[in-house]
């Protein structure tokens, strides 16, 4: 069995370290800070990454809701980033349960019968979205009375899973990054979008939100491990990233139009409107069985059009973890990756 208090395991010798979802936005760019440092990095994923070979990660393929693949991809790890997860507004609780809860609980059960010290869990801050206006931190609140999406819930339940887990044995940590954003970053920019590519802004587009710069969220994950490492007391908490100054969402949208060569937003749609439009989208494709999510849902317009910030006090202080990445600066690496992606096609 694992002592913490008889050495620094995170010093004493080169970690390895097993990423799941390695392969996603976020995944590569802990994998590439945990090369920086001098770990040994594996990823776990369904599929293998050109870019994780390029950067010399050992890939082990495989679905985190398979048991015996997640054994197998555990043993003799010094620490797990649990990343890999389903996403999505739209879908049922089951499709989501098998990835989101069945393999969380699958990492645990590795985690503990392999002695694995670190568990690292990214979460999402929709666990603490109701139907309102967020703008506050309550890392520990309860969480609201009816979640937004079955994604949402679903992280949720995993959420507790990897709570219950922790002890002397397992330390684990759950982190919640809202609105990752920055180079590698190939995800549409979510809105109702006609054929022509014109995006309608949702309701009067002043709703602040808060973002985080990826690297400053890689960075985040891995002083997070170091921390619950030295201190037993974190084991199990819950911390928001983000970085300290929100977005105002529907400006950063139209600047990343703008960077990507795309129409301006130039049509709005109330709030109240939109909701009633996409409730009715929403009856029209549960009833008649469609196969692809709606244009517009319920969940959407409340993305769109809220105001989320959060307080990031609590991981500034227990993680010693603060954004490095101003939004300037931020922006300016992105838009060279994004006219550098252009060049090559």
């Amino acid at each position: 069995m694992f002592d913490f208090e008889s050495q620094e395991f995170l010093k004493m010798h080169q970690r390895k370290v097993l990423i799941t979802g390695g392969g996603g936005f976020l995944g590569n760019a802990v994998a590439r800070q945990c090369l920086e440092r001098g770990d040994g990095v594996y990823s776990f994923s369904r599929n293998h990454h050109q870019e994780l070979a390029a950067l010399g990660v050992t890939q082990i393929v495989g679905d985190v809701a398979d048991a015996h693949s997640v054994d197998d991809a555990l043993k003799d790890m010094d620490v797990v980033f649990h990343l890999a997860s389903k996403t999505g507004v739209w879908g049922r609780l089951t499709s989501y349960y098998k990835t989101n809860v069945k393999g969380t609980r699958n990492i645990i059960s590795s985690c503990k019968k392999w002695d694995v010290p670190v568990l690292v869990y990214t979460s999402t801050t929709r666990v603490m979205l109701g139907d309102a206006d967020f703008t506050d931190s309550m890392e520990s609140a309860a969480y609201p009375e009816r979640f937004r999406s079955n994604y949402a819930m679903s992280k949720a339940f995993a959420e507790q899973a990897v709570r219950k887990a922790a002890d002397n044995h397992l330390r684990t940590i759950i982190l919640r990054p809202h609105m990752i954003w920055g180079p590698g970053d190939n995800s549409s920019i979510p809105g109702l979008m006609k054929k022509g590519g014109t995006l309608f802004k949702i309701g009067d587009g002043k709703n602040k939100v808060s973002g985080i710069y990826v690297e400053d969220a890689a960075k985040a994950h891995l002083a997070a491990a170091e921390k619950v490492a030295e201190n037993p007391g974190l084991s199990g908490k819950a911390y928001v990233i983000a970085q300290n100054d929100p977005l105002v969402l529907w400006d950063f949208i139209e600047r990343i139009q703008s960077m990507k060569g795309r129409h301006q937003v130039k049509f709005g749609l109330p709030a109240g409107f939109a909701f009633s439009v996409g409730k009715a989208l929403e009856f029209v494709h549960k009833n008649l069985q469609i196969p692809f999510p709606p244009v517009l849902s319920r969940n959407m317009i409340k993305e769109l059009s809220l105001s989320h910030v959060f307080d990031v006090s609590p991981a500034m202080k227990d993680l010693d973890f603060e954004p490095s990445v101003s939004v300037a600066e931020g922006m300016k690496h992105y838009e060279a990756w994004l006219h550098a992606v252009r060049r090559k096609q």
